[in-house]
């Protein structure tokens, strides 16, 4: 396959994610002959993780994550999904971006701001207070079976 026929499928994707077109996207995702890769940028560097934060479509998000797609991807202003979803007080992606325990909120754009400061509603404000990242190193950390204090 070459690199238009790349750009094509790739733009199928992201194209499903700027529309929240949650069965299309998962149908590129899933297609085994015309391989899509999910962390694909646009024209303008954008991700169809950074239009379905844009356009206000969670469920993507969540789609997106369950495929491995990558949450603190950085378009050309070096900004994430949260970045795009905060600037626009998009609630519900904020929630779905935060409750996968994945999404780095420290991460600065190019003018040197996080979500929380780009960030009107207060709601939405509250929930980009950065926490620590779950890695998987850490998530069984707190189970008592894993100790070596017997």
């Amino acid at each position: 396959m070459d690199d238009h026929e790349q750009y094509i499928i790739n733009s199928r994707l992201i194209d499903a994610a700027k529309r929240g077109e949650e069965d299309l996207l998962e149908q590129c995702i899933l297609d085994k002959e015309f391989k899509v890769n999910i962390n694909a940028k646009d024209a303008i560097g954008e991700s169809a993780m950074h239009w379905a934060a844009k356009n206000g479509h969670d469920n993507i998000i969540r789609i997106l994550f369950k495929y491995r797609a990558n949450l603190n991807i950085l378009d050309n202003a070096g900004e994430t999904a949260a970045h795009k979803a905060a600037y626009k007080d998009r609630l519900d992606v904020i929630k779905a971006l935060v409750e996968t325990n994945r999404v780095d909120l420290t991460i600065k754009n190019k003018n040197g701001l996080t979500p929380l400061n780009l960030a009107k509603d207060e709601a939405c404000r509250k929930l980009l207070v950065p926490k620590p990242i779950i890695t998987s190193d850490d998530e069984d950390s707190d189970d008592p079976e894993d100790s070596d204090n017997e």
